[in-house]
């Protein structure tokens, strides 16, 4: 099965079906082995964001990351999140499989591995490794003491239900989850690095956008991934990786140059760097904000400003969106009230709106999809111009991704990808028969292969989403 096939070819296989056909005929025999990782505490359960991981490619190696090694897509396959004093190792564990047999390998890591309490590792000297009984085992990285406990349950693969829902990066395959997981632990590097020379810091952010872009077949799986409410532990991290996804979506959608979405890219990631700035109490509040703390908080745009006001000519644009990406079309907006913005600035205050209605808050839970479509239809073109509204539903759709809606045929399904010029009619997968009854066989649908098709109501609400969010 062919990889480099047009865009659109790729997005719709990696939405359906695993891109390589020896891969998908590993993943299709019952002989096969896979490992579904879990935490057991609340530190391991944050590091796998409280789901558990099934491990279908091997070697698989669970480390720390590391800013100054490899690059954003070089990293171990699963990143622990650790903070000082470390006892996870960069490269710490690896799980393999030989015939019939799961294999955990410790990577000589300064505190060792213990398995099944039997511990592994310690700098004995060299690699030491132990076999996975079947079912259930207990880890624990970085010795007795450490707080990363996770079980590893080696089952059959037609045991369980797998998702394909990976993406290829050159010669290997990533989940989305944990390449959105790698995306988060990096941008958090950057953004939080007491370096404060703006040039550098403009270099590793353009060699992590680089690497997105790099792989625009990507964009959507990571776009689906990063449309769930609750992604990632760090607020700020999560809302600006996903406004650089989504503003990296538009740009793709408008068609801009490969250098210009990067640029765009680039912008996005760091217009709230000025939130760094805003005490934590204001930020983390659960209760309204006063008027007094708003205002404080409004102030992160001219501190951004000024932390990226050094910036070489051609990245001009950059500190540009960190002060206007809360500028309104009615002049309305802050900090100035201006009314001519750039196009750049307005696509990223766009998006940057969209994402925080849909994603919780510590003062609000999320709105949906829909709804947060209705929010921007219900401003007309008085907060944003009306050519970049309609941008924006040819692009993310009416019915954005993650929605849930009603067919004319009586059918309830879930929007898993849109239709780039063609916001009505997304491409839908079927979780209920017309009679109520849970769909017993995969069904997707193309709404612009059925013209006799089309959506009559949205129907999405919070349970109902978070029980039928699934990757595939």
């Amino acid at each position: 099965m062919a990889i480099n096939q047009d865009k659109d070819n790729a997005i719709e296989r990696l939405l359906h079906e695993v891109q390589d056909a020896e891969y998908q005929s590993y993943i299709h025999d019952s002989n096969q082995l896979v490992v579904a990782i879990s935490g057991l505490n609340n530190i391991s359960k944050t590091a796998l964001l409280n789901r558990e991981r099934i491990v279908r490619h091997f070697p698989y190696t669970i480390g720390r990351y590391s800013p100054s090694k490899g690059f954003i897509y070089k990293e171990a396959d699963l990143i622990i999140n650790e903070r000082s004093p470390y006892r996870i190792s960069r490269q710490h564990l690896s799980i393999e499989r030989r015939g019939d047999q799961i294999i955990l390998v410790d990577k000589n890591s300064k505190f060792g591995s213990l398995v099944n309490n039997t511990l592994l590792g310690k700098n004995v000297g060299g690699e030491e490794e132990v076999t996975l009984k079947y079912g259930q085992n207990e880890i624990i990285l970085g010795g007795q003491t450490s707080p990363y406990v996770f079980h590893m349950k080696v089952i059959k693969i037609d045991n369980i239900g797998i998702s394909y829902d990976d993406v290829k990066l050159g010669d290997h395959f990533v989940s989305v989850e944990e390449l959105y997981t790698r995306l988060c632990h990096i941008a958090s590097e950057i953004l939080t690095s007491s370096n404060n020379d703006t040039n550098n810091r403009i270099k590793r952010v353009l060699d992590f956008i680089t690497g997105i872009v790099t792989y625009p077949e990507s964009i959507d799986m990571i776009y689906y991934y990063s449309a769930h409410p609750d992604t990632f532990e760090d607020l700020i991290v999560a809302h600006s990786v996903n406004v650089a996804i989504y503003a990296i979506k538009m740009a793709f959608g408008l068609s801009y140059s490969k250098d210009e979405t990067i640029i765009i890219g680039i912008a996005a990631l760091l217009h709230d760097i000025g939130m760094y700035d805003i005490p934590e109490n204001i930020i983390n509040k659960k209760k309204v904000i006063s008027n007094k703390e708003y205002n404080v908080m409004k102030k992160h745009t001219e501190i951004g400003y000024n932390k990226l006001l050094e910036v070489k000519d051609e990245y001009r644009i950059i500190p540009k969106v960190a002060f206007e990406h809360h500028e309104r079309a009615d002049g309305s907006g802050y900090p100035k009230g201006l009314r001519g913005i750039s196009d750049i600035s307005e696509l990223i205050g766009m998006v940057d709106f969209f994402e925080a209605v849909t994603h919780s808050r510590p003062q609000r839970g999320p709105v949906t999809p829909h709804e947060g479509v209705k929010m921007l239809l219900g401003m007309k073109h008085e907060v944003f111009s009306i050519d970049m509204i309609k941008a924006f539903f040819n692009v993310f759709s009416v019915f954005p991704v993650y929605s849930v809606v009603r067919l004319n045929s009586g059918e309830i399904g879930q929007v898993v990808k849109g239709n780039i010029n063609w916001p009505l009619r997304p491409f839908i997968r079927i979780l209920f028969k017309n009679d109520g009854q849970p769909i017993e066989k995969k069904k997707e649908i193309d709404l612009l292969d059925d013209s006799n098709l089309f959506i009559t109501k949205d129907i999405s609400d919070r349970i109902f989403i978070d029980n039928y969010f699934k990757l595939y």
